[in-house]
């Protein structure tokens, strides 16, 4: 039998859907490690994005986004009580490598449904839970529209909350990891410094980490955020504030300067910020 042959046998209603929770979890399993293994033949963009420039896996990307369906399901309300959410996770932690995953798992706005599992962990179960949840979140973090969402959620304080008390080596790593892609982009980088992170960063520094690349990332992100303190502006402040929905009237705010001197910034992304501004406001009002 082909490889899409078995994906398609593996993701019928009645295995996934409507099997007991035993059939479910072996059926995701297998498929996600069918999934992993199979020849990557499909072409590539910079963003992550699969190319359209071949056509020969249209069914298995089909597949790929029923069970993508399938595991939000399971995270919003999982058949298992206690292995249900540490399987769906322990499978995108796999899945996400894939494009097409990736993609799929935006549109349905699943990453929502992975920021409330980073948290805190004390038992091995739920240390290994959050260590593949934080490498879930650091392989979307090498996709921009999976970025946006992350950049306006909790997502940025719930991971320096764990990485500051954390002991765990592995969820230290891939949270640095995940922390030096995002450095650069939206507004992370003034975050993270309101946040804390340099001081927390001369913390873990001073710890005996065996991990090169845990050192390494841990001296990048350091020298990253001496430069956002050096170009941190009043108007990189509001617009954290907008993006994160804290927005209060203070003081700069009153200033006919400080909108004297950003008028033109309000451009920037075409005109994200006041679309945020508008988006925000409607909410308010119950519209």
């Amino acid at each position: 039998m082909s490889m899409k042959g078995c994906m398609e046998i593996l993701l019928t209603k009645e295995l996934l859907w409507k099997g007991n929770w035993f059939i479910q979890e072996k059926s995701c399993k297998i498929l996600s490690l069918i999934v992993s293994a199979r020849p990557k033949v499909q072409d590539v963009t910079a963003n992550g994005e699969a190319s359209n420039s071949k056509k020969k896996f249209t069914t298995i990307d089909d597949v790929l986004k029923g069970l993508v369906e399938w595991l939000c399901a399971q995270l919003k309300k999982p058949s298992h009580p206690s292995r249900g959410i540490p399987t769906v996770v322990n499978c995108l932690a796999t899945l996400l490598k894939e494009p097409m995953v990736r993609s799929s798992f935006v549109q349905v706005d699943g990453v929502k449904l992975l920021v409330p599992l980073i948290s805190p962990a004390s038992t091995q179960q739920s240390i290994q839970l959050l260590y593949e949840t934080c490498l879930c979140v650091w392989l979307l973090s090498y996709y921009e529209p999976a970025i946006e969402y992350l950049a306006t959620s909790r997502t940025l304080p719930q991971l320096i909350e764990v990485v500051k008390g954390s002991t765990k080596e592995k969820v230290v790593r891939v949270i640095i990891l995940t922390l030096r892609n995002l450095l650069s982009k939206w507004t992370f980088g003034a975050q993270m410094v309101d946040l804390g992170l340099p001081q927390i960063i001369q913390s873990l520094k001073a710890q005996a980490w065996s991990d090169e690349d845990l050192l390494e990332a841990l001296n990048q992100l350091e020298e990253g955020l001496k430069d956002d303190i050096k170009k941190l502006s009043s108007f990189d402040k509001y617009k954290q504030e907008v993006l994160l929905g804290h927005l209060d009237w203070s003081p700069m705010h009153k200033d006919p300067i400080f909108w004297r001197d950003n008028i033109t910034n309000f451009e920037e992304n075409d005109f994200q910020i006041l679309r945020v501004v508008i988006r925000t406001h409607r909410v308010i009002q119950g519209h």
